[in-house]
């Protein structure tokens, strides 16, 4: 028996020394590279990006034996954009020193193609070497260019988010909004993000009122005076549905908290915020989350519950705590699941080319699909609420609003229209009401509609006027009179109205109207004088 258990042994032997040989010689031929990464780690996003990036490299080298490092440039919420006609532009791409200094295969990061195009007229080489911008794509910038063919655009489908944005206000029936937000290099580079907000917009029957351009939050030198007088001039608006269409978390943070001392998140107020703001809920602090109570928004959606997420988070957390303790939340965002794929598709193409890194070669993996990364069109619609937030739904450009994935596949199956009815019906809003508000107040820009009614009116059961004593108080009633308050109910905003009693005939009084003295007439003989003086109800009057 000990003979067998020996010969056993020495077989496991044998076979370990081959299996360690091959091995060996499997790790000699492995490249010794970089990757370099181009991030802002003032911003908490940054922050994802690059732990998102470590851990990708650590399992691709201890998966495929690998000597992949990773060399990162921090600008510190400074773009070449920003500063590209001061005396510190040449500083300011010191970020692309990477690709100048030939030390890397690849470049990842939250580069706009303007920069990068800044900085390939400064050096031939970055044209030779694939970059990878985590930056979501707008409408001009998805063109390739000519002067850097290897860039290539990663983030995000943002043309898909200012649909969410659009489905949501035409869910509930807003026919205005107001848009604010914070200017970057993509952004005061490209009216695309605008452009298409706009657009969408008008497909549901809304339209931008207000703009609110904020400067990059790490050039303002008083943040809080800066917000609170923008803040200011809109709480003279009558409009209340707000949509961050761009901002840090930084921004959108110190905003709600100025928001919530000045009474613009009570009742009657609607505030929506984007991927950029709702993908970072779980990392942010209680004190943030307090002040966002009521909030609606978006994130992109990914499968939180697989095997593979799970042991993802396991490691991002513990490693996050360690480099960020400042940080109160360490839970990953999709922005780290976005910068992971992309820094393992890297790292695969790299080693497949032992060194020799070429786009076509990256554009091989399936996550890419004509130069972008392949994505689901399907985000989650979060709700600020308590400590933290629940989803509500998911909605996809095809298939509108649902409640699972369940039902958008059996939706797409049978070919038929998503019923988005009734799915987004338990929101809680800002003030704590259950009831859709209407997104307007009455301002001191907003004057009083006058509706002019016939004080001698033969038929009274349509009209009938009664005055108190002294004609101090004057009762307006009738038919007519309460079907036109039960329009006025139905529409999506309060409209400031007075009857006033006139003592001509009805032809006078539609020659009141006529003449604007009166903006409009209830009466016994046509409900409103709409065929001498039309005034659209459907929105507030504004002088």
């Amino acid at each position: 028996m000990s003979l067998i258990k020996c010969f056993f042994l020495l077989q496991l032997l044998t076979w370990s020394r081959v299996l360690l040989a091959h091995e060996t010689s499997h790790c000699s031929s492995s490249i010794n590279m970089s990757i370099g990464a181009v991030l802002d780690l003032s911003s908490l996003i940054g922050k994802h990006q690059k732990v998102a990036m470590e851990i990708a490299l650590h399992d691709f080298n201890r998966l495929n034996c690998s000597k992949l490092d990773l060399k990162i440039r921090n600008f510190n919420g400074n773009s070449a954009q920003a500063v590209a006609t001061g005396d510190n532009f040449r500083a300011s791409l010191r970020a692309m020193d990477l690709a100048l200094s030939k030390e890397v295969l690849a470049i990842i990061g939250t580069i706009a193609h303007n920069e990068a195009t800044l900085a390939s007229e400064l050096n031939d080489n970055i044209k030779n070497i694939p970059i990878l911008s985590l930056i979501s794509p707008v409408a001009r910038s998805e063109q390739v260019s000519p002067l850097l063919p290897n860039f290539i655009q990663v983030g995000y489908n943002i043309i898909l988010h200012m649909q969410c944005i659009a489905a949501i206000v035409g869910e509930f029936g807003w026919r205005k909004v107001t848009a604010i937000y914070e200017l970057d290099s993509k952004f005061s580079s490209d009216p695309g993000m605008l452009l298409n907000l706009s657009y969408s917009l008008r497909l549901v029957g809304s339209e931008i009122v207000n703009h609110v351009a904020f400067p990059s939050f790490v050039s303002l030198s008083d943040p809080n005076s800066a917000i609170e007088n923008e803040l200011n001039r809109l709480k003279s608006k009558s409009n209340r549905v707000f949509l961050i269409v761009q901002s840090s978390l930084e921004l959108a943070s110190l905003l709600f908290e100025k928001a919530m001392q000045m009474d613009l998140m009570g009742k009657g107020s609607v505030w929506i915020i984007p991927d950029g703001v709702a993908g970072l809920l779980d990392s942010v602090n209680l004190s943030a989350i307090r002040n966002m109570q009521g909030v609606i928004g978006f994130k992109t959606h990914f499968l939180e519950t697989s095997k593979a997420f799970k042991r993802f988070k396991f490691k991002f957390r513990r490693r996050f705590l360690l480099e960020f303790p400042e940080e109160e939340n360490n839970n990953p965002s999709s922005f780290a699941v976005q910068s992971y794929k992309a820094t393992w598709e890297v790292a695969r193409a790299a080693r497949e080319s032992q060194g020799n890194l070429t786009l076509e070669q990256l554009l091989k993996s399936n996550i890419y699909r004509n130069g972008k990364l392949r994505q689901s069109p399907t985000l989650s619609i979060i709700n600020v609420i308590g400590k933290s937030y629940r989803e509500l739904a998911l909605w996809s450009p095809a298939l509108g609003f649902s409640q699972s994935f369940v039902t958008q596949q059996l939706t797409k199956m049978m070919n038929t229209a998503s019923a988005s009815s009734g799915v987004l019906s338990t929101v809680y809003w800002p003030g704590g009401i259950q009831f859709v508000p209407k997104g307007w107040i009455h301002s001191t820009e907003e004057r009083t509609l006058r509706i002019g009614v016939p004080a001698k009116g033969v038929f009274t059961d349509f009209v009938n006027v009664k005055y108190g004593m002294n004609r101090n108080e004057t009762s307006v009633t009738g038919f007519s009179i309460d079907v036109f308050k039960a329009a006025v109910d139905n529409l999506p905003h309060d409209l400031v109205f007075s009857f006033v009693p006139f003592n001509g005939s009805y032809d006078e009084l539609v020659e009141q109207v006529y003449n604007k003295t009166l903006d409009a007439a209830v009466g016994d003989t046509s409900i409103t004088a709409y065929r001498y003086h039309l005034v659209d109800f459907s929105q507030p009057y504004v002088e």
